[in-house]
């Protein structure tokens, strides 16, 4: 195998070459380490050098790597390693920041529907100092870090970019990673695809998931176009969730009287007794708290 991975010579000039690069590599004391490091026998450096050596040069790649965004492997986050199972041989194995992004988003795998945000995809409680945070975001912050722990459902409102959906993607995460299934949607997105999915019945997976997850976030509630379908079809998963008493958070720039207006007004006219029985659903399932203040994604370009 290794005299098909040098350039093409006489069998001398190969069996030469062979013996110099073995000389070398058994005076490396990096490759010596490496491979008492892998229970690899050092006899192999003379029955493998050339395998070794192209070991080597790809390791050299990951030299003074400062992540997975700098990678020049060709494939990003995976480097060629040497192991031994009676025949050396080389495979490919995630390297150390691939293996830690991965353990960080290994709760990821919970999200039945994932709408975040890749920045939010680890966020958590934990990485929000509130001594660098105003009187009532602390104040919300409590509120839902009990509720989280309370396993109660929130209904987050207030005006735009005050981190409504980030305090809501740190609770969605905690919920994932106690091993809770979660549903996170962004009303107007989950409202494209299930209507785009109509004819084709595609929508019934979404709306499944929705009424069964034990977690379901509905993240800018309000913000949806209104449709007598959208009512009937919020309605429905509401109603479910409600009565199977699951965990149902919301967040929203409209207060509860806002939002029956909202549901009240379709091109059909207006139907305030659906648009009041999804206010109620949504007060059963959810404790309104507020979350007034200045736009955090103009102060901290981040967003809501």
């Amino acid at each position: 195998m290794d005299k098909l991975q040098v350039p093409e010579m006489n069998e001398a000039a190969y069996a030469e070459a062979r013996k110099l690069l073995s000389e070398q590599l058994k005076k490396d004391e990096a490759v010596i380490a490496a491979l008492r490091e892998r229970n690899i026998p050092l006899q192999e450096i003379e029955l493998h050098p050339f395998r070794i050596s192209r070991w080597l040069e790809e390791k050299k790649k990951c030299l003074g790597c400062k992540g997975l965004t700098s990678c020049t492997q060709r494939q990003k986050g995976y480097a060629e390693e040497l192991y031994f199972d009676g025949i050396l041989q080389t495979g490919l194995e995630a390297c150390g920041y691939l293996q830690k992004k991965n353990k960080a988003e290994a709760h990821l795998g919970q999200y039945l529907i994932c709408d975040l945000p890749p920045e939010m995809h680890t966020v958590s409680f934990a990485g929000i100092d509130p001594s660098k945070e105003n009187g009532r975001y602390v104040s919300a912050l409590m509120e839902v870090m009990r509720a989280c722990d309370g396993r109660e459902g929130i209904y987050l409102y207030g005006n735009m970019g005050t981190g409504k959906t980030y305090l809501a993607a740190c609770a969605a995460n905690s919920f994932a990673r106690q091993g809770l299934s979660v549903a996170f949607v962004h009303c107007p997105k989950m409202v494209e695809r299930i209507l785009s999915g109509y004819k084709t019945n595609e929508h019934l997976t979404e709306i499944s998931r929705l009424g069964y997850a034990d977690v379901a976030v509905f993240d800018d509630i309000g913000a949806e176009d209104v449709t007598d379908r959208v009512r009937s079809i919020l309605l429905s998963i509401l109603d479910e969730r409600m009565q199977n008493h699951r965990i149902t958070w919301f967040t929203s720039n409209e207060d509860h009287a806002s939002l029956l207006e909202h549901y009240t007004s379709t091109s059909r006219g207006d139907d305030v007794t659906e648009a009041k029985r999804i206010l109620e659903r949504i007060r059963t399932l959810a404790r309104p708290v507020s979350l007034i203040g200045k736009d955090r994604r103009i102060l901290y370009s981040t967003e809501d």
